[in-house]
């Protein structure tokens, strides 16, 4: 009764907030960063399975729809998939059973996609305003930095940036589509899409430019903000998820996340999930080793609640 009391109170505050950000577009939950040490016991306390994406992106999904996961129905879109595994937001759902799309535009890492998660379906385009053509700038990373080919980008200015610190580019052309267009031949009828991930270097406006938002609405948008050439890119782009009635909850250091507003229970899940990313960084300590608090049973509790909760 205590722990239901505290989220009561929790979504009550909440709520407050929401009024009070309405017309700012800040997030509710400003100061929820995720450093390597709050990432792994964060991680822990929601599943203690491992997790896969950046910066935990997986982790805050999981908790949010903590109770879809454990079902093992849900459905995701993966803007900039990169690949299958390794820092990727969706393959964790996609090991639960849900169901998605996986888009990328670099071929090698669309093929793996194509053989280790089968059961997605897996786009070999990148995502815009409108149906075309456009030149990427793919990233050719060094031996041992597979990861830096996710900075591979069709901006002009962060080519330019990326060249400027030594990494290099080859350029060339790919089929271009509308998320729309996506949800009209890929989606199925009827069906609620739980999260739209979107991570695409710079290009996240023409991505959004290119979606309906009033006809196709995600429950959650998690979009990357930071890039090598901004450090904020919701500037260029966050009016357009705000006329289309998505609030912004959480930044967790690299992303925000949005909720379409006609979904309070799943903006009052975020409540949750931000207190809990506040505690464990109040009991983590970055420079020892991870492990569980001295009190048997911590993390089993932190899991138990957020199951009996959602």
């Amino acid at each position: 009764m205590f722990f239901r009391s505290i989220l009561i109170i929790t979504v009550v505050l909440f709520s407050f907030n929401i009024h009070l950000f309405a017309n700012e577009q800040k997030p509710i939950y400003p100061n929820v960063y995720i450093d390597n040490c709050q990432h792994v016991l964060f991680q822990k306390s929601v599943d203690p399975e491992i997790f896969y994406s950046q910066v935990g992106e997986d982790a805050i999904l999981a908790s949010v729809f903590s109770k879809e996961v454990g079902e093992g129905k849900g459905f995701y879109i993966d803007v900039g998939a990169h690949e299958p595994k390794t820092i990727n937001v969706s393959y964790y759902f996609y090991k639960k059973g849900w169901k998605g799309i996986s888009i990328e535009p670099i071929k090698r890492y669309f093929d793996k996609l194509q053989s280790i998660r089968p059961n997605d379906i897996n786009l070999n385009i990148l995502v815009g305003k409108e149906d075309g053509e456009e030149t990427l700038n793919e990233v050719v990373p060094e031996k041992g930095q597979e990861w830096a080919s996710a900075l591979s980008t069709t901006k002009k200015d962060q080519k330019e940036t990326l060249e400027k610190q030594n990494y290099k580019m080859t350029s060339y052309k790919v089929p271009v589509t509308t998320m729309n267009k996506v949800f009209e031949k890929h989606v199925p009828k009827d069906q609620d899409v739980h999260f739209l991930k979107i991570d695409v270097e710079g290009s996240e406006k023409d991505v959004l430019l290119g979606l309906d938002l009033k006809k196709h609405r995600p429950f959650v948008i998690c979009i990357e903000v930071m890039s090598p050439s901004a450090i904020d890119g919701s500037k260029e782009w966050g009016s357009i998820l705000r006329d289309a009635d998505y609030t912004l909850v959480l930044f967790d250091g690299l992303n925000n996340y949005y909720v379409r507003k006609e979904s309070p229970d799943i903006i009052a899940r975020f409540a949750y999930t931000a207190d809990l990313l506040n505690f464990l960084r109040q009991t983590a300590t970055p420079n020892e080793p991870i492990k569980e608090p001295s009190k048997p049973g911590f993390l089993k509790r932190i899991r138990n609640f957020i199951r009996s909760v959602f």
